[in-house]
């Protein structure tokens, strides 16, 4: 074979590890991720936000109706844990997502049924549960509101992996990792760097860090 023939083959091996999604050898049924490395989801997010209708706090949080802070007292936001030690969270998918969509949704909730207590189940008659739709960015409410509450996708640009569980986490109440209570233990912020105008998104605020945590 000679040099260029060779280094055509190269180019297109190369070609081909970026384009296709990777699995872990040691385990066939892991997810794939079908977002490229490049996209950065909170600027994603932020972006696909910034024509958002919804009032968001920390570019992500919708702003609660029924509690006066973003906060979760005596645990009355938490998802229930059952007698089996499963946290179950019934959803429905709107019928406006493709069955694209739909799967990417499934693979994201996936890994939290396999690898957490969590357990995403379809709704029946259950009275709290979350409603996946397509609205106008990637946004959900802190936690459980009580009765039917949105996680919203936006198709064009929330329909990724990482998106999808991020908005999910918000929904069984975990905060944004700069403003958790024991921040300050592990991190440094230096606040001089930082412009006056966002110092709003940092606050520590009293959390839970075991929340809806599996215990055996």
């Amino acid at each position: 074979m000679d040099l260029r023939a060779s280094i055509s083959l190269l180019v297109l091996l190369l070609g081909l590890s970026k384009a296709l999604p990777v699995m872990e050898d040691s385990d066939e049924n892991e997810i794939f991720l079908e977002e490229s490395d490049s996209v950065d989801l909170t600027t994603q997010i932020l972006s696909t936000n910034n024509a958002s209708s919804e009032l968001l706090v920390e570019g992500d949080l919708v702003v609660p109706r029924t509690r006066n802070a973003m906060a979760c007292w005596n645990n009355q936001c938490l998802w229930k844990k059952s007698s089996n030690g499963k946290v179950e969270v019934p959803y429905t998918v709107n019928s406006q997502f493709s069955s694209s969509d739909k799967s990417k949704i499934q693979n994201a909730m996936a890994t939290f049924n396999r690898k957490t207590c969590v357990q995403f189940v379809a709704r029946s008659t259950q009275r709290d549960y979350i409603s996946i739709e397509n609205r106008d960015g990637c946004f959900s409410s802190l936690g459980r509101t009580g009765g039917k509450q949105v996680v919203s996708l936006q198709k064009r640009g929330c329909v990724y992996h990482g998106i999808i569980q991020h908005e999910l986490n918000h929904a069984l109440g975990f905060y944004h990792e700069q403003t958790r209570s024991d921040r300050d233990k592990y991190v440094k912020i230096n606040w001089n760097y930082i412009n006056s105008r966002k110092l709003h998104s940092l606050p520590s605020i009293l959390t839970q860090t075991d929340r809806n945590e599996c215990r055996p």
